[in-house]
């Protein structure tokens, strides 16, 4: 490319230069410095007005890590269970005021729909022993829809609720990380608030103390608070497109003020300083923003760069929050310095000294004295510098770091205070419990195997050291078995139903030959009586009688001996018919309960997938009125054919006929049974009415592309409906033939001991027959009295003939209903898994009682679609400790165990998973951090400073500031009981928000300190001299700049808040580490010790780099000073 391309210029050196483009602008701003104002003024209200909607528009905190196991698990907690928080309430005092208030609490809670309520007093929680922890004391579990984890809203919502409900002596603690975040949030705001009304009187009097003039000191204090108003207007319109958390609330204003008013002090003293030296305000205006002015746009491109790569390295929201808004301030805070602070300082001109206080500064005053000592002595006065740095960044070494806890929260915060008596009584693990999710996106996880899979894992998990309990599925499994064995029962019960059709054939075939041995017997009766009859009649043939008649009765003895036989194998095969029956009706009894339970969770499933598709449901609609209009119509037939039945007069039409007919058909079309006895005409054809609602059923089915539980339930619904009939059917055939055996067994009991003597009598009487002849006479007295016992024998056994004979044809139906089975067997061969599906088990689940579903919802996503399982495990000690991140680690080795035995996906979430991922993703960030931040200053010094030495120097002391403000840090807030409280370590977002930022300010100090030596030194080539100069140049500047930065900060490290508090002792400390010992003794001592070699660089990177003008010294010439 062309010279002209590049658009650059060259010195007199030979050097690249990059077109002024800055000067341009400042100049531009100084032409027309009333439109310059006016355009920030009204910039700063826009943004300021937008402010109003700052807390509003902050997203809830969280501490999810992207690419973690506990943030997939929050992925699919959110997919299949939705967003929830969860929210133990403790209930303590006398046992009868907790269940009365308790049962009346939970209840309230219940009628939010956003709520899953789980109590002591729901009638299936009575097994859950965590709910009633101590006598007096009872836990109420509420899960919470919630727009996050920690999202404060929710909490707070059921806290009102609980305070409202609960009254003395009972006493409630609602906790949650959903109440401690949006306590964090709430405290957070609060804190910001109190210290910006400490931190700006402290900030006026620095300034005046700086200045001595009233003019002078409200610039920057004018330009301090613009750049929180407008910071606060920035961030919120960016939390409009990516999330930001409360933690830029402090950082923006802390970070406003600092840089608000340091920046637009840096502009304001060298306005001054140009005044001094004789120049007229626009000239003294220009020269400031060409001077501090461009220190001021290098050093916030600087801090900006640190916050990009913070940004860039950060693994969550938190600290791209952090980073965020302080990336913003900075660039309002360098654009109003730059742009604004040059036009009103050229509009206010001379009068910026009005209502001085006190005598001008000399040069040469105790400044550059001090300099001068320093730079005589450097190792004598810098080395004691460096080791009481050294020694008070050793605690840093040591420094232990932490997630956000509540201890944080000021003692009497009311979500610290429950928190520590739900720990308690409940322990310290129930604020934050882990959460293990079993997931499977092709279908239920409801299968009989996963469920005991998951319950045998949930035992042993139990058993773990450093676990206090644990809820999930397990209890499914204790409380619901009959839903895992319905398969095993349905085959058991086929199985007894065909084997009582076997034993009822068995009966039939005995029954049958009994009432052929009846037969005989009546038979014989009737033979025997004719013989008697033939007796009467003559004497004279009496003989021959006796011998038919002794025949007759022998005829009739085998006969009774047969029927004995025969009753006696019909009472065993009706015992075992009985025995048999009561077996499959318990069975069929116990598979028409599962039915039951399991039907109406099926027909939600059904009507579920039937209202996702839209286009189906409005023919749907139209075909049920087309069923509505063809019941009417059928009622308008049926009344029709009533009609014609019952006229008179008309009958005698020969039409008549011929209508009463047609309306027959078509009665018989519209109900598909015959209008004259009611029986189904067509099986297949059950009436138009039916056939349309089955239209409408085919409808539903017809939906493609349904998903898997779409599918899946439509079929689970169709078996169900289908064995269901039949088990009804079954149930009731069973019954009728149950109770008719008994009967049946009664009636041959009977007949078996009516019939006992019945062979040894006739037996006898064959042998009286032999004596007849002997006694003709007193056969023929007694004939007609054997001929009517005879009759009345045979009319008997005519009865007892019928008898059996009815008895064999219900056995031959018991037999045939017994066949019923083969229909359950086809079913389950169509269907091998229908009854061991995870689909059964989730309808049952999902229609079954209030208490039992909510119970179950807490381990099983009910409402999306049974995918996931959830099984809460509470460890025994608090959410930061190191025995809870131990434990976190042992459930991530055994959650490999439970894919396994699942065949699922198994991730491990929850708060403890969470705050533990949290802990260590910045933890490992902040060397990263460290490193980055270092080498990419060290590169953007080189082209500012144009040196080698001087950048890594420069690096090298923000590391020994940013390290001693760590041992600080360290010995204020670490501990079991730290000086100003805490948790008893740092928080890692404020350390490395601490990092990030104490590396921007240093470098800030640095380059307008640095520029100024190089600016010295360039014009006189003595490095001594050039050092004292630029220190006391620079020195009642950057001390005053430093004391108003250390004054904000300290105003936030007074706040309640620890973090807050931790966070302002760090910077205060940091800040005034570097503008003393550093840049008073460390920074000159190392100069003088590098001497020439400070500004050495390459000649090849010379030549290279573009040279960038930070103190307008390519200018042309301003008035001399």
């Amino acid at each position: 490319m062309s010279e002209k391309n590049h658009q650059l210029v060259r010195s007199r050196h030979g050097r690249r230069h990059y077109p002024d483009r800055l000067m341009r602008l400042a100049g531009f701003a100084l032409r027309r410095p009333k439109a310059t104002l006016g355009v920030w003024v009204l910039v700063t209200l826009a943004l300021s007005l937008n402010a109003l909607s700052f807390e509003d528009r902050l997203s809830p905190s969280t501490v999810d890590v992207p690419g973690s196991s506990s943030a997939r698990a929050q992925a699919v907690a959110e997919r299949t269970f939705g967003i929830e928080a969860s929210i133990p309430i403790v209930l303590e005092g006398p046992q009868q005021q907790v269940d009365r208030q308790g049962a009346a609490l939970a209840q309230v809670l219940r009628r939010d729909t956003g709520l899953r309520v789980l109590s002591p007093w729901d009638e299936d929680a009575q097994g859950i022993p965590e709910l009633r922890p101590t006598r007096g004391a009872a836990l109420i579990l509420v899960l919470a829809k919630a727009q996050s984890t920690f999202a404060g809203e929710t909490g707070q919502a059921i806290r009102e609720t609980v305070d409202t409900s609960v009254d003395k002596p009972v006493r409630a603690s609602v906790t949650g990380f959903s109440l401690v975040g949006g306590d964090l949030k709430d405290e957070s705001l609060k804190a910001a608030s109190d210290a910006a009304l400490l931190a700006v009187p402290v900030l006026l009097l620095v300034l005046l103390l700086v200045f001595r003039s009233p003019i002078a000191a409200a610039i920057p204090a004018l330009f301090g608070l613009a750049a929180v108003t407008s910071g606060f207007g920035l961030v919120a319109l960016v939390a409009t497109f990516t999330p930001i958390t409360d933690v830029a609330s402090s950082l923006t204003e802390m970070m406003g003020l600092a840089l608000g008013v340091d920046y637009s002090l840096l502009l304001v003293s060298r306005f001054r300083e140009e005044l001094r030296r004789g120049n007229s305000p626009r000239e003294a205006a220009a020269a400031a923003a060409d001077t501090a002015g461009r220190t001021v746009v290098f050093a916030g491109v600087t801090l900006i760069a640190a916050m990009v790569v913070a940004m860039a390295l950060s693994p969550g929201d938190f600290l791209l929050s952090a980073a965020a808004s302080v990336a913003l301030v900075a660039f309002l805070s360098v654009a109003g310095s730059f742009l604004a602070a040059p036009a009103l300082l050229l509009l206010v001109g001379h009068r910026i000294d009005r209502w001085r206080i006190g005598s001008e500064p000399r040069d040469g005053g105790g400044w550059a004295r001090f300099a001068d000592a320093v730079q005589r002595r450097p190792l004598l006065t810098a080395g004691p510098a460096l080791a009481g740095l050294l020694l008070l960044s050793v605690p840093a070494l040591g420094l232990t770091t932490g997630p956000p806890d509540v201890r944080t929260l000021p003692s009497d915060s009311r979500a610290r205070m429950d928190t520590v008596r739900t720990a308690e009584v409940l322990g310290a693990g129930w604020t934050a419990p882990f959460e293990v999710y079993v997931s499977d996106d092709t279908g239920p996880i409801t299968s009989p195997e996963r469920l005991r899979a998951m319950a045998t894992w949930q035992r042993q998990i139990a058993k773990l050291p450093g676990v206090r309990t644990v809820i999930g599925p397990g209890a499914i499994v204790e409380q619901e078995p009959r839903l895992l064995t319905a398969d095993r029962r349905a085959a058991r019960a086929t199985a007894d139903l065909r084997r009582s059709g076997r034993d009822a054939r068995k009966l039939s075939r005995g029954l049958g030959r009994a009432q052929r041995g009846v037969g005989d017997l009546r038979g014989g009766l009737r033979d025997a009586r004719t013989a008697a009859d033939r007796i009467a009649a003559g004497a004279g043939t009496g003989s021959g009688g006796a011998e038919t008649l002794g025949a007759a009765l022998r005829r009739a003895r085998d006969g009774a001996r047969e029927l004995r036989t025969g009753l006696a194998q019909a009472r065993a095969g009706s015992s075992r018919l009985t025995a048999a029956l009561v077996d499959a009706r318990k069975g069929t009894a116990a598979l028409a309960d599962g039915l039951d339970r399991a039907r109406p969770g099926a027909r939600k499933l059904r009507d579920g997938a039937a209202a996702l598709r839209d286009g189906l449901q409005q023919g749907r609609g139209q075909l049920q009125q087309l069923t509505t209009a063809s019941r009417e119509a059928q009622g308008d037939v049926d009344a029709l054919l009533r009609s014609l039945s019952t006229m008179t007069i008309g009958r005698t039409d020969p039409r008549y006929r011929q209508a009463l007919e047609r309306a027959g058909r078509l009665s018989a079309f519209f109900s598909g049974k015959d209008p004259r006895d009611g029986r189904q005409i067509d099986p297949a054809y059950p009436g138009l009415p039916s056939s349309l609602t089955a239209a409408d059923d085919q409808i539903g089915r017809a939906i493609d592309g349904a998903d898997a539980l779409t599918g899946g339930a439509r079929q689970l619904l169709d078996g169900l409906t289908k064995l269901r009939g039949g088990a009804l059917r079954l149930g009731d055939g069973v019954g009728r033939i149950a109770g008719g055996a008994e009967d049946l067994e009664k009636g041959l009991r009977r007949i078996e001991s009516s019939t006992a003597q019945l062979p040894s009598g006739l037996d006898a009487l064959a042998g009286a027959t032999d004596r007849l002849a002997g006694g003709i006479q007193r056969l023929q007295r007694g004939s007609d009295q054997l001929a009517d016992a005879l009759g009345q024998g045979a009319a008997r056994s005519a009865t007892l003939q019928n008898g059996l004979g009815t008895a064999r044809d219900r056995t031959r139906r018991a037999a045939a209903r017994g066949d019923e089975g083969k229909e359950i067997a086809r079913l389950r061969d169509r269907s091998p898994r229908l009854l061991d599906s995870g689909y059964f088990v989730l309808a049952a689940l999902d229609g079954s009682s209030r208490g039992a579903r909510t119970q179950a919802g807490f381990a099983v996503s009910l409402d999306g679609g049974g995918q996931a399982a959830r099984i809460t495990i509470v460890p025994d000690s608090g959410p930061n400790a190191a025995r809870t991140r131990a434990l976190n680690d042992r459930l991530q080795g055994e959650a490999d165990r439970l894919a396994a035995a699942t065949a699922a996906r198994v991730d491990v979430g929850g708060v403890a998973a969470q705050l533990t991922d949290y802990q260590r993703a910045l933890g490992s960030t902040l060397p990263l951090l460290v490193v980055a931040l270092s080498i990419i200053t060290f590169l953007v010094l080189i082209p500012i400073l144009r040196a080698i030495v001087l950048p890594a120097l420069s690096v090298v002391l923000n590391l020994l500031t940013v390290g001693a403000s760590f041992g600080v840090v360290a010995l204020l807030f670490q501990g079991t009981d730290p000086p100003l409280g805490g948790p008893g370590y740092a928080d890692i977002l404020s350390l490395i928000a601490m990092f990030v930022v104490v590396f921007g300010l240093s470098l800030d100090y640095q380059v307008f300190i640095l520029a100024r030596i190089r600016e010295a030194w360039q014009e006189s080539g003595d490095l001594h001299h050039a050092v004292t100069h630029a220190i006391d140049r620079t020195g009642r500047v950057v001390t005053g700049a430093a004391a108003i930065m250390a004054g904000v900060f300290i105003s936030f490290a007074l706040t309640d808040l620890t973090v807050v508090k931790q966070t302002g002792i760090g910077l205060a400390t940091a800040v005034l580490i570097d503008a003393t010992i550093v840049r008073m003794v460390l920074l000159p001592a190392a100069l003088r010790l590098t001497g020439r070699t400070t500004f050495w660089m390459p000649g090849w990177l010379d030549r290279a780099l573009p040279t960038l003008d930070v103190e307008g010294t390519n200018r042309p010439s301003r008035a001399a000073g």
